[in-house]
């Protein structure tokens, strides 16, 4: 889609900086936060925010936002030489029945099309993102959450080369009801790739410093055995979550992942609260089928726990590697990790 008053000039900072930049919403819009909103065909160079800069969001709606410290969305555009050290907390809650997503990156929060590329960043921010779901309304709801500690969302042939991330990640889904979805994809660079033959993403020379921990609680309480209510994570050091065709290479993860699962139901029976966990050190999960996807000359030397430290009478599944999680044979190319700290399953 389009905004009609989109950013589509060219901005250079000239290495300048922004000092203290600092912007809450207190309201349903602006959805695109950021130093820039909304970028079509747009450039913005050369530039670094520093010093006490905050990004907040701290609403009890059903808006879905898209959240980046210089770019919240960039259509066709490009992002090159800038740095941030905003630290950026979002606060979810609703007791509706509607879904709501978030799009929330260090550096962009969504990026899409063959003409974007973002390249030589870094990101110095912490990220707090916090979403709170509490509905007895028995209708089918699934909220997304796209986290990235540079990108939270590439699509369409989107580009990023020479990024890093050095400072932690903190999530916390608390889910309550039945038949709801939390579905988080988490990266300590990108969220989520999606790409197709025509459109591949790629992400080269990025690397990961920053810890990731992530605290999912899921209460199921309808009064009866039904209506499921489930979380499921996806996350990596580099990329929780990679489609097709796409290409990560020449990275480096040395943030540690740490997942916490709690799942508790009220009936008796069969366990209705679910807690799904895919981990991987470069990269969260791929799909099944994965001959159109490269993952190359990476490493990894953060820990990836092989079990998850799991609290609840509920369903914990965890799922766990190295490098890349996938549920087959699976060859990552010239890709190396530390024997202390992660397991391979055979990737």
């Amino acid at each position: 889609h389009t905004l009609p008053n989109s950013f589509r000039g060219y901005f250079d900072g000239n290495n300048h900086t922004v000092d203290n930049l600092n912007i809450t919403i207190t309201a349903n819009t602006p959805v695109y936060v950021g130093l820039f909103g909304y970028v079509q065909n747009g450039s913005i160079k050369n530039l670094n925010i520093i010093g006490n800069s905050e990004i907040n969001i701290v609403r009890s709606s059903t808006v879905t936002y898209y959240v980046g410290s210089i770019a919240a969305y960039l259509l066709n555009s490009e992002i090159i030489n800038c740095s941030s050290e905003a630290d950026i907390y979002v606060d979810r809650a609703s007791t509706s029945a509607t879904a709501f997503d978030i799009y929330l990156g260090g550096i962009c929060g969504y990026t899409s099309g063959v003409l974007s590329i973002i390249d030589s960043v870094l990101s110095k921010g912490t990220i707090d993102y916090k979403f709170n779901l509490k509905s007895s309304s028995t209708s089918n709801v699934q909220c997304r959450h796209y986290i990235g500690g540079v990108i939270g969302y590439m699509a369409s042939g989107a580009t990023l080369s020479n990024a890093g991330h050095v400072n932690p990640i903190n999530i916390k889904s608390d889910l309550e009801g039945c038949i709801k979805s939390s579905l988080i994809y988490s990266g300590g660079v990108v969220g989520y790739m999606t790409g197709t033959s025509t459109y591949p993403i790629t992400v080269q020379k990025c690397y990961n410093l920053g810890n990731m921990n992530i605290d999912m609680n899921t209460y199921h309480t309808y009064n009866g055995s039904s209506y499921a209510l489930t979380t499921t994570l996806n996350a990596g050091g580099i990329a929780g979550y990679s489609s097709l065709y796409n290409t990560l290479t020449d990275c480096y993860n040395r943030g540690n992942i740490i997942p916490i699962s709690y799942a508790q139901y009220l009936s008796s029976g069969t366990a209705y609260a679910i807690n799904n966990c895919y981990v991987a050190g470069i990269l969260g999960i791929v799909p099944g089928t994965t001959t159109f996807i490269t993952v190359a000359n990476s490493y990894n030397t953060g820990s990836v726990p092989v079990s998850c430290a799991t609290s609840g009478n509920g369903t914990h599944n965890y799922y766990d590697d190295a490098i890349v999680y996938q549920n087959s044979s699976y060859s990552a190319i010239n890709c190396y990790y530390l024997n202390s700290c992660c397991v391979t399953n055979g990737h």
